[in-house]
């Protein structure tokens, strides 16, 4: 389709100015054909393409989101009916988890609270109001009061059975799933530990393995110019390699400042260089939250959300996932499908992610 209109838009050029060109020796036969008429067409299929690129990223993203809200349906009803399970769960503000006798639960992290049947096994005493994280917990009798979880997200290991009512609100955990499972995130020893902060070294660290770019990181030696970043320090090869590709230029010509928290500014400023925006007209750095939304890749909702408070692993995870499918402004390309053109994301590990997520986008 885009070959016949590119080439129709040429015939209809050329029939109408090659009369003209018989009349005006500057404007030759030859130049229409050999210059003026490929330049024509290469500009129509950029056009073509960029117009296509845009429908379909549309497409996709509203495909992806409708499909989690389905798979999130489909969760409430399965959770509901209740299960018997030994597994680490991932769960979301509201989630409300009824115990079943003889059902043990550990917080890893996050907020949970409000059953009075639970024993403390960890202190042989009954359960406070709020679980405490590492202890374990046992389901001594029926209760009616269930477990709620009061936090953005937070992690437990179960074992035995429990219902659980699903609420609809964003589920930050499923998107680590979905990223682990595509390669692009690990978490730490004993669990994804999203609700806490990063450093900046650790946000770097975190980007580069979303571009699947951990290998060639660990094995850059390029020189920096931060003396806060010396040959011995663990972030040396990622800070190396990010500043080499130009994804970062510290907080100053000789500070890369690794130890200090990460903001949603910086990792917002990675996602934009990662994405080709050119930095100065479409984006800076002091503007980029704003940016964000001008440029489409976040509405105002999710950066005001994503920016109050605290900037937790939790919240990079969200911008990490939803940044895959923002389209590469060099490539005109998704995101993900960059990574899969470069080998280092595979369709069918792409589509693993993506059926782990449940729930809704920020709104």
């Amino acid at each position: 389709m885009k070959r016949f209109l590119a080439l129709l838009c040429a015939l209809l050029l050329l029939g109408s100015v090659s009369v003209f060109a018989d009349d005006d020796p500057v404007i030759t036969q030859s130049y229409l054909e050999q210059v003026f008429l490929p330049q024509l067409q290469t500009e129509i299929d950029t056009m073509l393409s960029s117009t296509l690129s845009d429908a379909y990223g549309t497409a996709f993203r509203s495909l992806t989101e409708t499909y989690a809200e389905k798979n999130l349906t489909a969760q409430k009803q399965a959770w509901a009916n209740g299960k018997t399970v030994t597994a680490r769960l991932t769960l979301k503000k509201g989630d409300a988890l009824t115990l079943l006798p003889g059902c043990k639960i550990t917080v890893t992290f996050g907020t949970i609270s409000g059953n009075s049947a639970l024993i403390d096994t960890t202190l042989g005493a009954p359960a406070g109001d709020t679980l405490t994280a590492k202890h374990l917990y046992m389901q001594s009798a029926e209760s009616k009061t269930p477990l709620t979880v009061r936090s953005d997200t937070a992690e437990v290991n179960v074992d035995g059975a429990l219902k659980i009512a699903l609420a609809s609100g964003t589920d930050y955990g499923s998107l680590a799933d979905a990223l682990a499972a595509m390669g692009l995130f690990r978490g730490r020893t004993l669990g994804y530990d999203l609700d806490a902060g990063a450093t900046r070294a650790e946000g770097l660290t975190m980007f580069l393995r979303l571009l699947g770019l951990e290998d060639e990181a660990l094995a850059c030696r390029d020189s920096v110019p931060f003396a806060d970043v010396p040959q011995s320090h663990w972030a040396r090869p990622y800070v190396a390699y990010a500043y080499t590709l130009g994804l970062t230029n510290g907080t100053s010509a000789t500070a890369f400042s690794p130890d200090q928290p990460v903001t949603a500014q910086h990792y917002l400023t990675f996602l934009m260089r990662a994405l080709h925006y050119n930095e100065g007209t479409a984006f800076t750095w002091n503007t980029v939250l704003s940016d964000a939304v001008t440029q489409k890749i976040f509405s105002q909702r999710e950066v005001q959300t994503l920016t109050a408070g605290s900037f937790l692993r939790y919240k990079m995870v969200y911008l990490s996932y939803y940044a895959l499918f923002c389209t590469d402004q060099q490539s005109r390309r998704l995101l993900c499908d960059e990574l899969i053109a470069q080998n280092t994301l595979e369709n069918k590990t792409l589509c693993a992610g993506i059926a782990k997520v449940r729930g809704k986008r920020i709104s």
